[in-house]
């Protein structure tokens, strides 16, 4: 195929205009909802001084901005270091140590163990390791593709000893495996079963789950099964706190005054918001009436002040987003960018279908964000690391057809040149 004539060079800082636009902008629309949301749901001078509520304010626009060099830095750092395997033996080292050092050092909150505070910076490593392995998954199963036994390959100049032929499944599924019991043990339930379910989609994906689909359906047989009809008196091998989130899912009204508690208020919230909301900043149960308003049920302080429209528009901005990226993944011709861009895409919709189905009663409370929206750095930084993994990942696709410095008309053109000469 001839490269059009009219390609430019372009330099190196333009790179960012050329991003996918429906994937940049839903992804900045969002952070901007988020943060007023946040706000709102977090001042109120009845509960909180004003200046703690400017302190939020503070933090939040610190988030942002962390969470807005994640997304420049692993743009390039792994466009120049992602497919090496040095780099993701010392990112699944640094991850694994840092999620040991949770479970020796963490602090609790909410009977969950999952985060570490060193000075002012509190951290939660299982939202990093969320997004590492959606990369991990994407470069090491494409490499499997091309050669059964690469890891094999990488590792034997280090031990100079034969290694047996189930070694290269050992090493991609048993260090992600080692991370998710250690998250389990926490326990951080929720955020272990988005990466459960992302990593089953991209698994789906590229067809290394036979009988896929069928599994699935019994797996979710079974979970429904679990919420509501096995006896509460037989679930003592989980936590006390995720019994009570099931006590409160299979009838929130009845135990309205302790487990149902947050859930009942969380339906009020959205009762009262209606079709058209109370106005923004104009919630009443933001005012110490709804635990865990900034995060868990951020969702609700924003259907109570922008009513059913408001939620809409959020969700249609969200919907946005993530079906950009499936319809990239389905286009691409690159086998880890069509996992990687999977993975990104399904975790944004296992996490969002989480929050809530906890908030709808469709599921129990899991303690998941929403993405772009919820209070909390780790979670608005590992999101916006997974918006740059999306675009490195674009970009090695438009490395592949000699794009990868050009302008996005340029790029459109070309790609269609490719298409009618069926490559």
């Amino acid at each position: 195929m001839k490269q059009p004539k009219q390609l430019i060079k372009l330099g190196f800082m333009k790179r960012f205009t050329n991003l996918d636009r429906l994937i940049l902008i839903p992804y900045i629309v969002l952070v901007l909802i988020g943060f007023l949301a946040v706000y709102s749901a977090a001042g109120t001078t009845t509960v909180t001084p004003i200046g703690e509520q400017s302190n939020v304010l503070v933090k939040q626009l610190a988030f942002i901005a962390f969470s807005f060099i994640s997304l420049v830095v692993s743009y390039f750092v792994l466009d120049k270091y992602g497919n090496r395997y040095y780099f993701l033996t010392i990112s699944m080292g640094i991850l694994l140590l840092l999620e040991i050092m949770v479970r020796l050092f963490g602090d609790e909150a909410l009977g969950a163990k999952s985060r570490l505070t060193v000075g002012p910076i509190q951290i939660q490593p299982s939202e990093f390791v969320k997004v590492f392995l959606i990369w991990w998954f994407g470069v090491l199963l494409a490499d499997l593709i091309k050669n059964k036994r690469v890891i094999t390959q990488f590792v034997r100049p280090f031990t100079k000893r034969k290694l047996p032929p189930y070694f290269d499944a050992m090493i991609l599924y048993g260090l992600p495996g080692i991370l998710l019991l250690l998250i389990f043990m926490e326990p951080d339930v929720g955020t272990a079963l988005v990466i459960m379910m992302t990593i089953w989609i991209v698994l789906l994906v590229a067809g290394r789950i036979p009988h896929g689909l069928l599994i699935s359906v019994a797996g979710l047989v079974l979970l429904f099964i679990l919420f509501n009809y096995f006896p509460i008196d037989l679930l003592g091998f989980l936590p006390s706190h995720i019994v009570s989130r099931i006590v409160a899912y299979r009838d929130a009204f009845d135990a309205a005054s302790n487990e149902g508690f947050q859930i009942v208020r969380g339906y009020m919230a959205v009762a009262q918001g209606g079709i058209f909301g109370q106005g923004p900043g104009a919630s009443q149960f933001k005012a110490g009436y709804l635990p865990e308003a900034t995060t868990d049920f951020i969702i609700a302080i924003i259907a109570e002040e922008y009513g059913l429209i408001g939620v809409l528009l959020l969700f249609s901005t969200l919907t946005i987003l993530i079906t950009r990226i499936f319809i990239r993944a389905l286009k691409a011709t690159l086998t880890s960018t069509k996992y990687i861009l999977t993975g990104v895409g399904g975790m944004l919709l296992v996490q969002s279908f989480i929050n809530l189905g906890g908030l709808i009663g469709l599921i129990p409370l899991t303690g998941v964000t929403l993405p772009f929206i919820s209070y909390g750095g780790s979670s608005l930084m590992a999101s916006s690391i997974a918006i740059g993994m999306a675009f490195t990942a674009l970009d090695n696709e438009d490395k592949q057809l000699g794009l990868a410095n050009v302008s996005e008309k340029q790029r459109t053109f070309t790609r269609s040149l490719v298409m009618k000469d069926g490559k």
